[in-house]
């Protein structure tokens, strides 16, 4: 993870499989072009193994100061099961 971010990014485990990424001061689009190099350099650190991984990420942004963080996370999370319940390996994008 900590080589797809920007150095003023945070990359942590959240729980058993999931991790997250803190971006700060990027534009949906920035973090979706992150949050792809992230599923692609995955993909591409597997080719050849006989089973592979995939990897489902949500994003959530927002340009509101008063979301709470627990908010964000919450929302990111839904948006990560949205994308596993839409065939997983891709990501989704929530704005508020």
């Amino acid at each position: 993870l900590q080589n797809n971010v920007r150095q003023d990014d945070a990359a942590a485990r959240i729980g058993g499989e999931e991790f997250a990424v803190l971006l700060v001061n990027i534009g949906a689009n920035e973090a979706l072009a992150i949050a792809e190099r992230i599923r692609l350099s995955v993909s591409e650190k597997q080719e050849g193994l006989p089973e592979r991984m995939t990897i489902s990420m949500g994003v959530f942004t927002t340009q509101d100061a008063h979301v709470s963080a627990e908010e964000c996370v919450k929302r990111a999370d839904t948006a990560m099961y949205e994308a596993k319940n839409a065939g997983r390996n891709r990501v989704v994008v929530w704005h508020e």
